[in-house]
C-alpha cells in the first residue's frame, strides 16, 4: 500500500509487520497555519512537516513522526515568557488552556542563594520583562565533585541542583517552576518542567510511559512513549471548535485562537470495501514570536495481507468531491 496524497501538504503513510500477516499502518499529515486577528488561516509557506526521520524544524531539533499513535495531543509552545506590558515584574504566570486542556507555570526572575543560619537562604528576586521557556532555565544542572562533573541526569542543562550546603552558596535557581512544586530549600529537586520538546530519553516522560515487574522486565509500553512533549504538556484530546488561550507569552494580552475543522478525508480500499475518515489532531504547535502555528494530524489503522487483494490510501482535502 501507498500514499497517494492528492492535499499539496506534507503527509507520510507509516507501516509496520504485525503477527499473522498483518499490518499496522499510520498517516500522518502536518499543516502550517498563520495566526491573523485571532483566526488560523493556511499558511503560504510550510516549514512544518512529516518526517520518517529526525529533523531540524524551524524551532531546532525534532524527532522522527514514523510512529503509529500517541496516549495523547502533544502541545508545544515555542517562546518566551513576558511580563504584562513588558514592565519589569519578579515573577509572572504562564497559562495554557485549551479546550478542557489546563497547565500552569510560575517564572521567576534570576535568584540565588544566600549564606542563612542553618542552610542557604533565597535570594530577592530579580526584575525581568522576559524569560526564555527553555530547559536551561528549568531545574537541572552539573556540579563539580572530587575532579569530575555530575550531571542531574533529567537536565543537565538546567540550573538550581547541588551536591551540597556548601556548594549551593551563591548557586543560582532555575526561572520556570511547576505551582504544584516550589523549590523551598537548596535541596529541592523537583522534576524539571517545559513546555516545548522534551529531550530523547527525557527521565519523567519515560518514568509515566513504562511499567515494569517486580523482576525487571518491561510489563507495559504506554501510549505517551510516543509522545514527545512534557508529561503536563499531553491533552487527552483536542478537537475543531475548542478554544485556545495562552496567557503570558506577549506584552499586550493573551494569544488566542480556535481550533479549525479537520482539514484532511482519508480514504482506504482493501478489496471491495472502501472506508473514509478524517484524521484526528495528535499535535499543536504555537510559535509565539512568529505567530505561527502547526498542527498535525495522524489515523492509526489495521490491516490483513490478503493475496491479490487491491489495497489504496488516498489523503484528499476534506471539502474535495
Amino acid at each position: 500500500m501507498q500514499l497517494e496524497n492528492l492535499t499539496g501538504y506534507s503527509a507520510r503513510l507509516f507501516r509496520t509487520i504485525l503477527p499473522e500477516d498483518r499490518i499496522a499502518a499510520s498517516c500522518a499529515a502536518r499543516l502550517t497555519y498563520d495566526l491573523v486577528g485571532g483566526q488560523l488561516r493556511t499558511a503560504d509557506e510550510q516549514p512544518w512537516v512529516v518526517s520518517p526521520g529526525p529533523w531540524d524544524g524551524p524551532e531546532g531539533p525534532m524527532p522522527s513522526d514514523e510512529i503509529l499513535y500517541r496516549g495523547g495531543v502533544d502541545f508545544l509552545l515555542f517562546g518566551d515568557a513576558c511580563t504584562a506590558r513588558g514592565r519589569p515584574a519578579s515573577r509572572c504566570e504562564v497559562k495554557i488552556a485549551c479546550g478542557n486542556f489546563r497547565h500552569t507555570l510560575i517564572v521567576f526572575g534570576d535568584r540565588a542563594l544566600l549564606p542563612g543560619g542553618n542552610e542557604p537562604a533565597i535570594s530577592a528576586t530579580a526584575p525581568f520583562s522576559a524569560m526564555p521557556l527553555s530547559l536551561a532555565n528549568a531545574y537541572g544542572g552539573k556540579r563539580p565533585w572530587d575532579g569530575i562533573e555530575v550531571a542531574f541526569p533529567d537536565n543537565p542543562a538546567g540550573k538550581g541542583f547541588f551536591l551540597s550546603k556548601e556548594d549551593a552558596i551563591g548557586g543560582r535557581l532555575p526561572n520556570i517552576e511547576d505551582p504544584r512544586v516550589p523549590i523551598r530549600r537548596w535541596n529541592d529537586a523537583p522534576a524539571p518542567v517545559g513546555v516545548g520538546v522534551a529531550p530523547p530519553g527525557f527521565g519523567p516522560r519515560l518514568r509515566e510511559s513504562l511499567v515494569f515487574s517486580d523482576k525487571g522486565n518491561l510489563a507495559e509500553l504506554k501510549p505517551t512513549f510516543f509522545n514527545i512533549a512534557f508529561p503536563a504538556m499531553i491533552a487527552p484530546a483536542v478537537r475543531p471548535g475548542d478554544a485556545v488561550r495562552i496567557e503570558g507569552v506577549q506584552p499586550d494580552g493573551p494569544l488566542e485562537f480556535v481550533i479549525p475543522p479537520l482539514p484532511f478525508k482519508l480514504t482506504l480500499r482493501f478489496g471491495l470495501s472502501t472506508l473514509e475518515r478524517f484524521p484526528p489532531i495528535d499535535q499543536i504547535g504555537v510559535q509565539v514570536a512568529k505567530r505561527r502555528v502547526f498542527i498535525s494530524y495522524r489515523h492509526p489503522f489495521r490491516y490483513y495481507l490478503n493475496k491479490f487483494e487491491i489495497r489504496g490510501c488516498r489523503l484528499a482535502l476534506a471539502g474535495a468531491s
